[in-house]
């Protein structure tokens, strides 16, 4: 028959293999396929990459941090999750030796981790966010002086910078004041007729007037200034404000250098002087009681705002003092009065604070964390059982339910075996069984692979042991 295909192909008989060879490639190449040769060897073909799976990255991270992770971690099934659970009280051969181990585990990884972040500096963290926040300031101030240094060097040959807007809102201010008669506030007075008195000068001079202003009001909310009152602070703020117009028309005025110039410093000083001037920030710097920057952070759950702005007044010594505190808080909170460790807590401690943790933590670091806060949200059953081990002998009623627990597949496999406690842990908490269980999950009922993974699960019942336990767990399941 082939000899007749290759006639009816106009290959004569008595032509060697090299033209029917030679014909096949011609035919393969008129078809734009690759042609097999010894020269060409015909490609091989790569089985499919299965997609990673949720179950996956848990596992994966479990392994980097020694923690075992079982079955019912990680399968969305809730009577496998039970079945588990029941399981626990069985002595040697459930499930309970494997989550106490599994809740050591959990506590030795989560203080690595913390260990891991801890700064070269020190371990006091609101000491060390203070100091940040006035290194950072610090910083922030002399590159302003610097920017403002190089204005002045424009503009202070201009000579004295005039202050019409200043001076208007000072008048308007006074009259207010006068026309209260002896409601007046003596001490608004005071400041007011000070700045309106105080002697002209050039930009350099006017900076300085635009500071001591600032620090006027900043007195004020520290209780050092506490006499002019909320009015006295308004009026204060629309003086400053009212200066900085004059200086920026004063910089417009010498031309496109020294406005620029200007523009640069004035850029710079409001976006990372004047948030260390607002309320509830400026007294973290100089309190005597560093913890207030700390709670100042935490607050509300880490509101985005204040974490974004601690984020930016901070240096990078500071910063990772932030990194620090967050997962040795969370670590501390986790640690409970018995001795024993909740991954549940951990999590949600790192969950609450959402907004300091994404600030804080960036790229690599914050992938990894994440991926440490999902492994311990998936092995918290650890935390609960060290905290309250079960204890009497449960039936296991539905250890027969297959189907309930991973699918039909495993109810085949399960039929006719005697599923015992031992049975559950090997399937459960070793890499071999629970692979093979996540694998049934995936695979089509009917199919070959179905057939061969039900056929490897009986054996694994009837033997009664499997791989043994993750101490740590090595196969992934990517390998099924």
């Amino acid at each position: 028959m082939f000899r007749r295909g290759l006639n009816e192909a106009g290959v004569p008989e008595h032509e060697g293999t090299e033209r029917v060879s030679d014909f096949v490639g011609q035919v393969a190449l008129g078809g734009r396929l690759p042609v097999p040769s010894v020269r060409n060897p015909a490609p091989r073909v790569a089985p499919p990459v299965r997609t990673p799976t949720r179950a996956d990255a848990v596992i994966r991270e479990g392994e980097r941090h020694g923690v075992p992770v079982f079955f019912d971690d990680v399968t969305d099934s809730a009577v496998a999750r039970r079945v588990g659970v029941a399981a626990e009280p069985l002595g040697p051969i459930g499930t309970g030796s494997g989550r106490a181990r599994q809740a050591t585990a959990a506590r030795d990884a989560a203080q690595r981790v913390t260990q891991s972040l801890l700064p070269s500096t020190g371990d006091d963290v609101p000491e060390l966010v203070q100091k940040g926040l006035q290194t950072k300031l610090k910083q922030f101030r002399e590159s302003a002086s610097r920017l403002y240094d190089r204005v002045g060097a424009e503009l202070d040959p201009a000579g004295n910078m005039p202050t019409p807007g200043m001076q208007a809102v000072i008048k308007s201010e006074l009259q207010a004041q006068a026309a209260r008669g002896t409601l007046a506030k003596p001490d608004v007075v005071a400041l007011l007729n000070k700045y309106q008195q105080s002697p002209g000068g050039n930009f350099t001079a006017m900076r300085q007037m635009r500071s001591d202003i600032a620090d006027d009001i900043a007195e004020y909310y520290t209780g050092a200034n506490a006499a002019i009152g909320e009015k006295g602070v308004r009026a204060l703020q629309s003086m400053k404000d009212a200066l900085e117009k004059d200086m920026g028309a004063f910089a417009r005025q010498t031309g496109d250098r020294g406005y620029n110039a200007w523009r640069m410093a004035d850029g710079f000083y409001r976006t990372n002087i004047v948030p260390f001037r607002e309320a509830g920030f400026r007294d973290l710097v100089k309190t005597a009681e560093p913890e207030k920057a700390w709670r100042y952070l935490l607050a509300h759950g880490g509101l985005r705002s204040r974490a974004d702005r601690m984020y930016r007044s901070l240096d990078e010594n500071g910063r990772g003092a932030v990194r620090y505190g967050m997962v040795k808080d969370a670590l501390d909170n986790a640690s409970n009065p018995n001795g024993s460790f909740s991954p549940a807590k951990f999590a949600k401690f790192l969950e609450d604070h959402e907004n300091t943790v994404n600030t804080f933590f960036k790229g690599r670091e914050l992938v990894e964390i994440k991926g440490f806060q999902n492994l311990m949200r998936h092995v918290e059953r650890a935390g609960q059982f060290a905290e309250n081990p079960p204890t009497g002998q449960r039936l296991i009623p539905y250890l027969m339910g297959g189907a309930a627990v991973t699918g039909p597949i495993a109810a085949k496999a399960m039929a006719g075996a005697a599923v015992t406690g031992l049975s559950v842990r090997v399937l459960f908490q070793t890499a071999t069984g629970r692979n093979l269980l996540l694998a049934m999950g995936r695979a089509k009922p009917g199919s070959q692979a179905s057939e061969r993974l039900a056929r490897r699960m009986q054996a694994i019942i009837v033997a009664g042991d499997g791989t043994g336990s993750q101490e740590p767990d090595r196969e992934s399941a990517q390998r099924q």
